[in-house]
């Protein structure tokens, strides 16, 4: 069974709350946590630095303040493949830059000179083979 739920398009109507983003998306700074406390990054790279498996791939700590690391295989070259695999079958895009501000407070896309690379996005599938 397929349930569609529909409701007036706020960009057709321009009288619908759902075009002024702080009343369809409404954030409160007093109420929201950061999402690191003190000390909590530099924990983070402590379990990091400290991961044999990090290590094994070739971990090198370049600084500790600011914290900079390199992971020289980060992912294997079966990782490489499988993901490469994926983006080859959902098609790779032109990545684009962010555009205009649209009325429902999202953003359109803009091809750009500056970027040239191609993208993929991992799908549900990709997101749950274990190997990428």
């Amino acid at each position: 069974m397929i349930l569609l739920f529909f409701r007036k398009s706020a960009v057709a109507c321009k009288t619908c709350e759902s075009l002024i983003f702080s009343e369809r998306c409404p954030w409160d700074k007093n109420k929201t946590k950061d999402a690191f406390g003190p000390g909590d990054l530099n924990a983070m790279f402590e379990r990091i630095v400290s991961n044999q498996e990090w290590i094994d791939r070739g971990l090198a700590i370049l600084s500790r303040d600011p914290w900079v690391v390199t992971i020289d295989n980060f992912t294997s070259y079966q990782e490489c493949d499988k993901l490469i695999k994926f983006g080859e079958s959902r098609g790779f895009e032109r990545s684009e830059d962010v555009g205009d501000k649209k009325p429902d407070g999202s953003y359109d896309s803009i091809a750009s000179e500056a970027r040239t690379s191609l993208n993929s996005w991992c799908d549900q599938q990709c997101l749950s083979d274990p190997l990428s």
